[in-house]
């Protein structure tokens, strides 16, 4: 009913006002609907993909900071447990020798000053230890005051540091020039005596070092950061916002300062319990994404402004086209009757249906003809293809009879025309799709007779699936790739030679593949292979890839395939052909069960 009303209210019409009224009104709906949605899920995208790109910033910081107190406790680990230090370490006492005392001393400096990354004074500001005898020990000149310093130092780490049993402790240490604490329990070196406690380590790092890797280069500073001890006491701070209102973030809080909304991420380092916390300001971040989806939905409404002005256009264009058609159509031929094509309306489309009716039976008949002119002409060149069997091969096998004949070897003799035999058997009356087992039947026998020709100087190896045995192909596909792989790629080799023919199944296509350890393909003869084409077949392709040119021509023609057949050279010599059809099976050669 609905359908009935439509098209006779649209039949009113000509088909230029016609596709107006029909399209205009859906395409505004449709299109304001879809910028609704594009608004919602592309701000959504954009909010999730920014916020995500910002976690990764945050996380890549941690990253940075975890990797540079790791190269610091590696160098340390490096220092103090080697077997020399630690046999010094033990045996320093303030009891001996005063030049054996200094010397112990030295060297143990000169060890630590050897580490380029205990040394650099961007990292660290100074290294001093003090061991299981009371004697502290410094990269610095130890002055009363300094060493004072240490020994209180020492004292506030050591309980930390034995708690961790070898592991690296942090702290925070407040002074007119703050630092960083490394320190670390070193023990003596041996299974029998884990917990002999020789030395206690402290690295003293420099803080800016640290801030020179969380301070952004982003002037819009969208993310800042923090970095908190284990005590939540704030040791770094490049926000720009006070230490009160960022104590707020070591919660998770989010926090909002004069219009912009803060939130905080929080990664926990590997040492120590230090934290780097880093701020999005939300507001800056977010402002972007809504300028980019404001600028793309005004180019969203631009296009559809152009869209529904090219319906307009393009209605009239079609409805002076179709004019012009009917005209044309009009002064074609009339022939006999056939299918024709129903309109009740009465404009340019009810004309159309007219003639066309009258042109519906020529095409009919055409079809027909054509149809058995091109199944005449295809089969007409898939019996040319099959039949080239190299005449070479047979002077050679029957040649190679001969001289069978004459080393008296009748075994050899008729295994070899039983061969033969069979080759030319299968070539003349096989029908043209056979078993894949029927092919390889007819590959062996080939190789058979190969073998009589060639002796030892060529390897030949066949290793095909059992389970596509009962799959059809074209018959002579393999078979010229093997001769092929012989005639040209094994001809000029002096040590053994080598061809390998393998079949192996996927779901919906078997893959065969002949490899030899030849010379290969010319890089402009496998460009013409791997780039043909059935319509711009290359006539000037090489005499020695004429076999591969027939079965992609083959394969073509049966299948529609025109990448059916690949080939490339092998990486430490020689090459391989790859030819893929479709798996099918006959009512002769049945699926399996």
């Amino acid at each position: 009913m609905g359908r009935n009303f439509i098209n006779k209210f649209l039949g009113r019409f000509a088909i230029r006002y016609k596709i107006i009224i029909a399209i205009l009104p859906f395409a505004i709906i449709s299109n304001m609907i879809m910028i609704a949605s594009i608004a919602f899920l592309s701000f959504s995208q954009m909010k999730s993909i920014v916020r995500q790109q910002f976690e990764q910033q945050i996380v890549d910081k941690q990253v940075s900071v975890d990797n540079y107190l790791e190269d610091i406790d590696t160098a340390v680990t490096a220092v103090l447990y080697n077997n020399r230090i630690q046999n010094l370490l033990m045996n320093l006492k303030e009891d001996m020798e005063p030049e054996l005392y200094q010397s112990c001393k030295e060297e143990i400096v000169q060890k630590i000053r050897n580490s380029d990354t205990l040394t650099s004074r961007q990292n660290v500001l100074r290294i001093f230890m003090k061991n299981e005898n009371g004697v502290v020990i410094s990269d610095f000149a130890l002055m009363s005051s300094s060493k004072e310093y240490m020994e209180n130092v020492l004292a506030t780490v050591k309980e930390p540091a034995q708690e961790l049993h070898g592991k690296a402790a942090l702290s925070y240490q407040r002074s007119e020039n703050p630092s960083i604490l490394f320190s670390r329990m070193v023990y003596e070196n041996k299974l029998n005596k884990p917990n002999h406690e020789i030395a206690l380590c402290v690295v003293e790092l420099n803080v800016n070092s640290i801030k020179s890797m969380l301070v952004d280069n982003n002037l819009k500073m969208d993310v800042s950061y923090m970095l908190v001890d284990q005590n939540d006491d704030i040791v770094l701070n490049t926000t720009g916002l006070t230490d009160e209102i960022c104590r707020e973030f070591i919660s998770g809080n989010p926090v909002k300062v004069r219009k912009n909304q803060y939130h905080p991420i929080i990664k926990e380092l590997s040492f120590g319990g230090f934290q780097v916390i880093g701020v999005m300001n939300e507001t800056s971040i977010y402002k972007n994404v809504n300028q980019t989806l404001f600028s793309q939905i005004l180019w969203i409404v631009l296009s559809i402004l152009i869209l529904l002005s090219a319906i307009i256009l393009v209605s009239a264009v079609l409805s002076d086209q179709f004019t012009r058609f009917i005209d044309v159509l009009k002064s074609t031929k009339r022939l006999g009757d056939g299918d024709y094509l129903n309109a009740e309306t009465k404009d340019e489309f009810g004309e159309l249906a007219h003639v066309y009716n009258d042109m519906v039976n020529r095409i009919s008949s055409l079809e027909d003809t054509i149809d058995a002119k091109e199944l005449l002409a295809q089969n007409a060149e898939l019996k040319a293809f099959q039949a080239q069997i190299n005449p070479h091969f047979i002077y050679n096998t029957l040649d190679c009879i001969n001289g069978l004949v004459d080393l008296n070897e009748p075994e050899k003799v008729k295994m070899t025309i039983n061969n033969l035999a069979g080759i030319l058997r299968m070539t003349i009356k096989d029908t043209e799709m056979q078993s894949v087992k029927r092919c390889m039947d007819y590959l062996n026998r080939y190789i058979y007779i190969q073998k009589m020709r060639v002796q030892d100087r060529i390897l030949f190896l066949v290793e095909v699936d059992e389970g596509i045995n009962s799959c059809e192909i074209p018959k002579l596909v393999l078979q010229p790739l093997v001769e092929n792989a012989i005639v040209h790629g094994l001809a000029d080799r002096m040590e053994q030679g080598m061809v390998a023919v393998t079949g192996t199944q996927t779901e919906s296509e078997l893959i065969f593949k002949v490899k030899d350890n030849g010379a290969g393909f010319t890089e402009e003869m496998m460009e013409k292979i791997n780039t043909f084409t059935f319509e711009k077949e290359n006539s000037s392709i090489e005499s020695d890839s004429v076999g591969i040119r027939n079965i992609q021509i083959r394969l073509s023609l049966v299948y529609g395939k025109e990448d059916a057949v690949r080939v490339r050279n092998l990486k430490n010599g020689g090459a391989m052909v790859m030819v893929t059809i479709p798996k099918r099976y006959s009512e002769t050669y049945p699926e399996p069960v």
